[in-house]
């Protein structure tokens, strides 16, 4: 089957859906990884210094950020499928209408 425009868009999409994946889990490496510095700051600080306060504040912001992995992913996901649907309306019209 030769290659057309619309199959080379398809490959283009999980390219870009990999990267995508490599990029989240380098991401969640780095967050996990500053955790766990934090978390070890933390324990040699004294509670009472404005320092303990301060690593508590970042602690809680990776945590937050974390929390958010899920729909990051769930949004790249929505992406890549949106994509691949459009570029098979494109092939059902036969055209390339929508620039696929």
């Amino acid at each position: 089957m030769p290659e057309t425009k619309i199959t080379k868009k398809r490959k283009g999409v999980f390219e870009g859906l990999s990267n995508a994946a490599l990029a989240m889990v380098i991401l969640t490496i780095v967050v996990s990884i500053g955790a766990l510095i934090l978390n070890e700051f933390q324990n040699v600080t004294p509670n009472t210094t404005q320092a303990f306060t301060i690593i508590g504040q970042g602690l809680t912001a990776l945590s937050t950020f974390g929390n958010f992995f899920n729909v990051i992913v769930i949004t790249i996901i929505g992406v890549a499928l949106f994509i691949l649907i459009l570029a098979g309306l494109a092939r059902f019209r036969g055209g390339s209408s929508t620039g696929f």
